[in-house]
């Protein structure tokens, strides 16, 4: 595993399992890639970033919406929202998501990210769309997994997401 205040790299010779044909939110990563932080380590101050890249494809029409989150020991710290496929077909297009995560005061982090990805013309996405929410933090006594999961609203052969590489800087 990993250990904290490095920066933290993982591109795995294997693709991360690809996301398709399912509504069940399921991790990105895939169950080698997700980061451990030991107990102790998520101090006040911390920042916690990662970057991200994969291939992206959607059905031709209503493709329903594609929801992005950072979970930090199982609970949501960051939520990109139901983000809205675009009803055009995309067949492993690119994207990169860029995510920055801040431990706060009295038990609480705050997030934010930009999503790239090369659609009919290359397109940025600020999320949230809203302001950045604060969200509590999990016990910082015990190990806390860091994983990214995808969720899609609609089950569809031609609804995909994999992760090929990231990289967690501490």
């Amino acid at each position: 595993m990993p250990s904290v205040n490095q920066i933290l790299t993982s591109v795995s010779a294997v693709d991360a399992p690809a996301i398709v044909n399912t509504t069940v939110e399921t991790s990105l990563l895939g169950p080698s890639g997700v980061c451990t932080f030991p107990a102790g380590s998520l101090g006040e101050g911390m920042t916690i970033g990662m970057r991200m890249f994969g291939k992206f494809s959607n059905k031709a029409s209503s493709p329903g919406t594609l929801t992005l989150q950072a979970k930090l020991g199982g609970l949501v710290v960051w939520s990109s929202g139901a983000l809205n496929i675009p009803a055009t077909a995309h067949s492993d297009i690119t994207f990169f998501l860029d995510l920055m995560l801040v431990v706060r005061p009295a038990g609480r982090i705050l997030g934010a990210g930009k999503l790239e990805a090369a659609l009919s013309s290359t397109t940025d996405f600020f999320l949230p769309s809203t302001s950045p929410a604060d969200a509590a933090l999990p016990d910082r006594s015990v190990d806390n997994d860091l994983d990214i999961t995808a969720k899609f609203s609609l089950a569809d052969v031609g609804n995909k997401i994999q992760l090929l590489g990231y990289q967690v800087l501490c």
